[in-house]
This record gives C-alpha cells, sequence and structure tokens, in this order.
C-alpha cells in the first residue's frame, strides 16, 4: 500500500467501523473467519479505504485465476436453480457476468419450451371442451411466474452492480426513461472487477 504510517489498521464492514487492529492480528482474524473478505481497512497515510484482502500475503490472496474459474461452473440450468431458488432474495455478494446472463437464457429456454408445449396443449384442450376455460389455467401459471421473478430478478442485478464494484441503489436508472435500460445492459457486459467491498468475486452455483 502508499504511504503506510502506522502497523495498526481501522477496520469497517457495511460502512461501520469495527475496530483497529495490527496486520498481524487482521489476517489471523481473517484466516478464523472472525473479519470477513467484504471489511475494509484505513490508515494514515492512505488517501482511501482499501479492501482488507490487500493485507494478505500473497499465498492468501485470491488470483484472478481463482475469481474467475467458476464461470465455467456456470450453466442455464445451474443459473436459473441458483438466482430462482438458492438465491431468492440476496442482495448481498456478487454475481458475475455468467451467473446474470445464464440465468437470462435460462428463463428465456423455459418461457421457449412452455410456449412450444404448455400453447398446443392447452389449445387442443380448449377445442375439445369448446371452451376457453381451459387457457386460464397457463395464463395464471404464468402471471404467477411474472410475480414470482420480480424479486430474485432485482437482486440478481443488485450483486452485478456489486460484481463491478459500483452500489445496488443504480438499479434506480431502470425508471429512467429510454436510457436507463441500455445504461443497465451496458453495466451487465462489463467484466468482475478486482476484491471490493461485497467480496473477493463472484460467487458459484448453488447456495451460498
Amino acid at each position: 500500500m502508499r504511504g503506510v504510517m502506522s502497523t495498526t489498521y481501522h477496520v469497517a464492514r457495511n460502512g461501520a467501523e469495527i475496530g483497529i487492529f495490527s496486520k498481524e492480528d487482521i489476517i489471523a482474524k481473517l484466516q478464523s473467519g472472525e473479519l470477513q473478505r467484504d471489511c475494509l481497512v484505513w490508515t494514515e497515510g492512505m488517501d482511501t479505504w482499501e479492501s482488507i484482502t490487500t493485507l494478505l500475503p500473497p499465498s492468501l490472496t485470491p488470483t484472478v485465476t481463482a475469481r474467475t474459474a467458476s464461470a465455467q461452473n456456470w450453466g442455464p440450468i445451474e443459473a436459473v436453480k441458483t438466482v430462482y431458488w438458492y438465491r431468492y432474495a440476496d442482495f448481498e455478494g456478487r454475481a458475475g457476468r455468467a451467473e446474470y446472463w445464464y440465468s437470462v437464457l435460462g428463463v428465456f429456454l423455459l418461457y421457449l419450451l412452455s410456449l412450444l408445449v404448455c400453447g398446443p396443449v392447452f389449445g387442443l384442450m380448449a377445442a375439445a371442451f369448446e371452451s376457453p376455460a381451459p387457457l386460464i389455467i397457463p395464463m395464471v401459471v404464468f402471471i404467477f411466474a411474472v410475480i414470482y421473478a420480480i424479486v430474485p430478478g432485482i437482486s440478481l442485478m443488485v450483486r452485478r452492480l456489486h460484481d463491478i464494484n459500483m452500489s445496488g441503489w443504480f438499479y434506480l436508472l431502470n425508471f429512467v426513461p429510454y436510457v436507463g435500460v441500455i445504461i443497465m445492459f451496458v453495466l451487465t457486459l462489463i467484466p468482475s472487477s478486482g476484491p471490493n467491498q461485497w467480496g473477493d468475486g463472484p460467487e458459484g452455483p448453488g447456495p451460498r
């Protein structure tokens, strides 16, 4: 670190200071789990708060390869299960491009499959009964699915913003007419940043 003039560091998490520790204590507390890797540190001479992981020796610091390797474990099925079940309302942590776009692909494939299969089936049922009543079932299921997807869709976008070191409040750009959706689309294409206050890197599939 540039300009470090003290052997003790202020440690903060989620905007609140936790305490003041030496570098050795911080490393020990990180290894024991007493401190989390999304903490920030500051000491006299530093221009700004930095990730606590900058204090770790190279052997304990996650490498770029280790952080991005999890992207190869993603697929449409894993992404849909993770986003819409395991992390249904998880607004913490990070979501890489693989998690985000595989979940989009997975939902699209599910929608396409239901359209190709359920559409003809319920259409034939409606014709057989000479009544539109059977069509009510897929309509109700579709409405329920849309409502169910609102929360995980927002939480996924928030974690994608965290992954590029931006506040989740930028999600509100979606409500800016015309340009908001375009800006958010561009943001989803940005590669993962290095370790930041929301974690070392994007998580892999499954529960955190």
